[in-house]
């Protein structure tokens, strides 16, 4: 019976073995896959109706400093990326399909001619994990733009932050369930967007430029220098507005 008890003992430890092994290679080998995170509104709409200057969705800058196509993982017992998920294309086109797909929906047709105003901004965080629990985030800066004079004419940051619990991610984790959760918090950001009613009108703005006068150029610069303390615009855009201002006197 001794004989016989080492020899099971001998197999324990020979599966636990292989089970140690095979456990580190999936922790260190994470699989990539590609999910799509397209625009649906996530509560009913109502059209805003035609822009009489025209718009356009401009260009998005990613601020998230990863790579540009990364939108979440789930991760394993240490924390390690086991499932990676990405979009086909880079993220700033995500957005700005996904604004697109918005406007369209409140029956706004974009200017073919280029608009007098531009939807523009960064993607300050657009992520999703799956560890314990489930997150989802999408936090942007919007911003309208005149399309002549380049003056950022509405600035406002738009967040959502969702989490659901789990049951414990590890290789089960199930990638389109986590995609699917990305997918709907971006929406939610994007339908909070269209419904900020400053948003629209900064939209109808026909970016008419003040009177050149003293006293609108005082107010302007004061405006400008409230937007940059605010964080709403950057400095190089601070820079070239200021310029702006000052070469019209």
């Amino acid at each position: 019976m001794k004989a016989i008890w080492l020899g099971t003992k001998g197999v324990d430890m020979k599966r636990l073995i292989v089970i140690t092994v095979a456990t580190l290679i999936l922790q260190g080998c994470a699989s990539t896959h590609i999910v799509s995170v397209e625009y649906e509104p996530s509560v009913a709409v109502s059209p805003i109706g035609a822009l009489e200057e025209g718009v356009r969705v401009g260009a998005f800058q990613d601020k998230r400093g990863t790579d540009s196509r990364w939108i979440g993982a789930i991760r394993g017992g240490y924390g390690n990326v086991l499932k990676r998920l990405v979009t086909h294309q880079p993220t700033t086109d995500v957005v700005r399909e996904a604004l697109i797909a918005g406007l369209r929906a409140r029956s706004v047709e974009l200017s073919s001619n280029g608009g007098a105003v531009s939807i523009e901004g960064e993607i300050l965080k657009l992520d999703c994990s799956y560890y314990f629990n489930r997150e989802a985030h999408a936090h942007l800066l919007v911003k309208v733009v005149s399309v002549d004079r380049r003056s950022v004419l509405y600035a406002q940051t738009y967040q959502t932050d969702n989490r659901e619990s789990g049951v414990g991610a590890g290789i089960l984790g199930n990638v389109k369930h986590l995609a699917d959760f990305e997918r709907r918090t971006l929406n939610e950001t994007v339908d909070k967007i269209f419904a900020d009613p400053a948003f629209v009108e900064a939209l109808r703005s026909k970016a008419v430029e003040a009177p050149q006068d003293g006293k609108s150029t005082e107010g302007r610069l004061r405006t400008l220098d409230k937007l940059r303390s605010d964080g709403l615009i950057t400095d190089e855009e601070y820079k070239l507005k200021r310029q702006q201002i000052l070469e019209s006197l």
